[in-house]
Formats: structure tokens, sequence, C-alpha cells
């Protein structure tokens, strides 16, 4: 399984439990794996664990069964069916718990936007101007009362 800039290092596990009720399933999947990505702040690659879960309705198509095709948590399968396809949920379990800024830790203080220097592994000696050029026409009047 890939997704953009994220590989998966370890197999992806699952837990299935399911449980009948009458011509229906109820069906609990719970899913285990390690990512490897890239830090939002210092782009390092690292490893995270990943999980999500998912439930779904599997129903037999039987005479009469009207199929609700909005429906997404629903699957009906043939009377003679043996199994089931759920890596597609699966994958977008997966992708839905990814992390939107995946960071290599919380405190990870990233680039130096001067140098490029990994701020973790030591400072940087750049000066940081701090320049807000909201506060331009301020000066101006600022400037005009001295004169």
């Amino acid at each position: 399984m890939k997704a953009d800039g994220i590989g998966f290092v370890s197999p992806v596990k699952t837990e299935v439990e399911i449980m009948p009720s009458g011509e229906s399933f109820l069906v609990w999947v719970k899913i285990k794996t390690d990512a490897r990505m890239e830090c939002a702040r210092c782009l390092v690659n690292f490893s995270t664990p990943i999980g999500a879960q998912f439930s779904m309705f599997i129903e037999k198509d039987r005479p009469g069964l009207i199929a609700d095709g909005e429906n997404e948590d629903t699957v009906v399968i043939g009377p003679q069916s043996k199994f089931i396809d759920i890596s597609d949920r699966a994958r977008q379990a997966i992708a839905l718990n990814l992390p939107l800024k995946p960071l290599c830790s919380p405190d990870c203080r990233g680039l130096c936007h001067i140098c490029g220097a990994d701020l973790n592994i030591s400072p940087c000696n750049c000066v940081v101007e701090k320049y807000d050029s909201r506060w331009d026409n301020l000066k101006y009047l600022l400037n005009k009362e001295e004169e």
C-alpha cells in the first residue's frame, strides 16, 4: 500500500470480528501498521504507528432485498460468495487516519527559513530582521510629525 509521500514499513495487520444477525453480518475491522513519512517541519523521514477501524454490514442477496446504492456501510453479496474484499475500505480508513501535518516529534523546531539548517541539530547564526509592512503608514505619520 502506498500513498503520496508515505510508505508502509510493516505489513498491515487486521483484526476482524463478525456477528451474524439473521441473513446479515455486522463486521468490525481494526487495522494496525507502521508508516514512514516525511516531517512537515524538518523534512526528516520517520516511522510512526498508524491505526484505523471501521464497521460494515454484509447482507446476502435474496429475493425482495432492496439494495441501497448510497449506503457505503452495507455490502450485498451473492448467496454462494465465500469471501469479500475489504482492502479498499481498509485503504480508505488508513488514509483518513494519516496526520495532515506529520511531525517527527511534537517539539520539532524545523528548518531555518534563511539558511536551511536543521534547528533540531543545532541553532544557526542567521539574523532574522523583523519587518512588518502593515506599520509603514504609521512610520510615515511619525516622520511627518518630527518635521
